[in-house]
């Protein structure tokens, strides 16, 4: 596979040396004679460096001689001439029958005159002069056939440019669209064959009782009753005058449908065809991507003085071109991160009883029909869990996250923040946290994930999950504030109907159980900022969820109905809309309906540094009457856990909430007025609750103003010392529940 792809880039580097060639002939500028030979070291440059990759070493040869010519022709060196001129034309013949396969039997002859070729250009490089040489050429088959052959190309292939690709997989994908509208058509046209059908029925039970209708009246023989005969008989006949209509258009219909269903089957099969040559044609192998890999871990590793043998496995593989031109900056990368941070030198690995020669392991394997996986591992010292916990502490300032509670799974994901790195010294190659942050970005914009595993002193494994194909994939539709949206399935963990009273509620947050694990619940719908005013859920006795996970990162979403998977081809937004937040593109369905595809990692991102409640779902006049009500509340605590916590509790059920840091801090903001109620911790530098509460009962601009003081403290003399001092209600921590506190709050203001 790769010499056949060299051979069809020699083909065309030879074809643009050539033409240079044949331009520096006849041109007599030096300005653009200089461009002609700049241009055409160049293509030897690039030619010589492909040849080695594929071990052709006859070739490289003649490419470095070459390549000797144009530099000194290039530096003003040497000068043209029509000898040196023709030199090159011969190589560029040798190298011509040199990729031939059909001249495989005269390999000897043609290595023993491309080696007298290049001895020939390096003379000339050095200024020797060049004697015409007469017995250059191979003594083959000097027949008319032979010499055809020279002009006539054997070659299979042909070279179309990568933009042409892009375009035609394009439109072959645009053909998708019309196969869902074609099928959307004949499930239409069989709903109407159904109506019709149920018309039928009510026809012929309508027939059955005009047709006793009309035999009672003829019984009857009354003068009454006869004057109606006429009337009931014409009604009957136009009764089965419509039947018989109906049942023709229905007979009629059935043909469309019929027909429906078989043109449908007929692009389908059309289509899919269309599309799996195309998608070969746009499939790659892994080798290309990774032939320069082993040249890059043998630069890095002797420039740090570390042994390292790369292990490739599952290159032949192949997947979209566009996903391996992509991918190449996120796994270049990983390979030198597992050099510079992970493998350690010879000597500390001789110490820890390993090999000296480190090993690093890239293998590639089919998970599925649609999913390749990508597996980067090292042998060396894993990643160091107590200093990324540290780095994680000081790096994320979140209320929410408190490091020295989360596993070691838990933790790892934090490898992919940006900011975050293990490594104390910045150089070249790391240190500044931002590499993983765009390997993560590249991956999931792809539409895959990656996340990690490691072991000290045994290794760390990257694994990236990538689709097969860009254009096209599988979509979960979903209805949220009664909008259609697809979420990618890659990235739908699973789908749930939970009952309300599954619904917890863990410090200031929603959650549910999911295989006995707490999993944060959010309302998708005031992620996406939209209004709600559709949902059912206040109606339904079970919930819709759908569970979204990557890069070890997990959250569960509230929905309104889940309607289903399916393939769909995946539209951008355009320049003018290139950015928008949560959204990842749009995609047209079969009824004609454009619905947005939301881009998970966003959802993720934002929703893992934002508060939200679905206590309205539950209590939703509550909510309302006390947002009308706009009450201010002071929350004064040194924690900024508690704080937050506090905080979040109180806006979530409709208040709004100012901060203070301490007594101090609060009894100065109080001054601007406005303030309902202050929530207060009791212990805090510079001014205790206590104290705050005597100030405020001190001051007559405050003196009327609740004050709800909780804390630890949990004695007597501390319960009443907080009574003494004018506070309203003393709440213990221990025994603090959220919706005590809103009860206490309800009842004072």
């Amino acid at each position: 596979m790769l010499l056949e792809t060299f051979r069809i880039e020699a083909e065309e580097r030879l074809g643009n040396i050539s033409h240079a060639l044949f331009e520096l002939e006849k041109e007599e500028l030096p300005e653009k004679q200089e461009g002609l030979i700049e241009a055409t070291f160049r293509e030897f440059h690039s030619l010589k460096g492909a040849a080695r990759s594929v071990n052709l070493s006859s070739v490289e040869k003649i490419c470095q001689a070459a390549e000797s010519v144009f530099s000194r022709l290039k530096s003003k060196q040497l000068q043209i001439t029509d000898v040196i001129l023709d030199e090159i034309i011969k190589c560029v013949d040798c190298i011509k029958d040199l990729m031939n396969p059909e001249k495989h039997y005269l390999q000897s002859e043609m290595s023993a005159r491309a080696l007298k070729l290049s001895v020939r250009l390096e003379q000339a490089a050095r200024g020797e002069f060049l004697e015409k040489d007469v017995a250059e050429d191979l003594p083959v088959e000097n027949s008319e056939e032979s010499e055809n052959e020279k002009y006539t190309s054997t070659d299979s292939t042909v070279r179309i440019s990568i933009v042409t690709l892009d375009l035609l997989m394009q439109q072959v994908e645009e053909l998708r669209s019309i196969k869902l509208m074609e099928k959307d058509q004949g499930i239409e046209v069989k709903k109407i064959l159904d109506d019709f059908e149920a018309i039928r029925k009510i026809l012929l039970k309508n027939k059955v009782n005009i047709r006793s209708v009309r035999s009672a009246i003829k019984k009857s023989n009354s003068d009454s009753a006869n004057v109606y005969i006429p009337q009931v008989s014409t009604i009957f006949d136009i009764h089965e005058q419509s039947e018989t209509l109906i049942k023709t258009l229905a007979h009629k219909v059935k043909l469309i449908s019929d027909k429906a269903e078989h043109n449908y089957r007929a692009i389908e099969s059309q289509i899919e065809g269309l599309t799996q040559d195309m998608k070969k044609v746009m499939m790659m192998p892994f080798s290309l991507l990774l032939q320069s890999f082993p040249m890059i871990v043998r630069d890095l590793s002797r420039h740090q003085e570390k042994q390292v043998e790369l292990v490739i496995e599952g290159d032949n593989i192949e997947t979209d071109r566009r996903i391996l031109d992509e991918l190449k900056y996120p796994l270049i990368h990983l390979v030198r991160n597992c050099i510079d941070h992970g493998i350690e030198t010879p000597a500390i690995r001789l110490k820890k009883g390993k090999p000296a020669q480190a090993k690093i392991k890239i293998s590639i394997s089919q998970i599925d029909s649609s999913t390749a996986e990508v597996l980067i591992s090292d042998d060396g010292s894993g990643i160091d869990i107590e200093k990324l916990r540290n780095t994680v502490r000081n790096k994320i300032s979140d209320a929410d996250i408190n490091v020295d509670e989360y596993t070691e799974k838990e933790l790892l994901p934090f490898i992919f923040y940006s900011g975050i790195s293990t490594k104390q010294d910045i150089t070249a190659i790391s240190g500044r946290g931002l590499g993983l942050a765009i390997v993560r970005e590249k991956t999931e914009g792809l539409g895959g994930t990656i996340s990690l595993s490691t072991e000290k002193d045994k290794g760390t494994t990257f694994k990236i999950q990538l689709p097969f194909n860009l254009a096209s994939f599988h979509g979960v539709e979903v209805i949220i504030a009664g909008q259609n949206y697809l979420l990618p399935t890659i990235y739908v963990e699973r789908v749930l109907a939970i009952p309300k009273e599954q619904v917890v509620s863990l410090e200031n947050r929603q959650a549910i159980d999911v295989e006995g694990k707490a999993v944060s619940l959010m309302p998708l719908a005031q992620i996406l900022g939209i209004e709600n005013n559709t949902s059912n859920a206040n109606n339904d006795d079970k919930l819709s969820v759908v569970v979204l996970k990557t890069a070890g990162r997990r959250i569960a979403f509230l929905i309104d109905k889940i309607v289903g998977e399916q393939e769909v081809l995946v539209k951008k937004l355009g320049s003018q809309l290139k950015v928008v937040r949560n959204i990842l593109g749009a995609t047209i369905l079969g009824n004609g309906k454009i619905v947005p595809v939301l881009n998970v990692p966003d959802i993720l991102n934002f929703s893992e540094n934002t508060s939200f409640t679905i206590h309205n779902l539950f209590n939703p006049q509550e909510v309302m009457s006390t947002s009308k009500k706009r009450i201010n509340i002071m929350v004064a605590e040194d924690s900024i856990t508690s704080r937050m916590m506090l905080k979040n509790i109180l806006e979530s059920a409709g208040y709004n909430v100012t901060t203070a840091i301490d007594g101090l801090d609060a009894y100065e903001q109080l001054a601007s007025g406005g303030y309902d109620l202050v929530v207060s911790d009791v212990d805090m530098p510079r001014m205790s609750g206590f104290t705050l509460t005597e100030k405020v009962r001190g001051d007559k601009r405050f003196s009327d103003l609740p004050v709800i003081l909780v804390t630890a403290l949990e004695s007597k003399e501390d319960r009443e010392r907080g009574i003494d001092v004018g506070a309203n209600a003393y709440v213990v921590k221990r025994s603090f529940d959220q919706s005590n506190l809103l009860d206490i709050i309800k009842k004072i203001i």
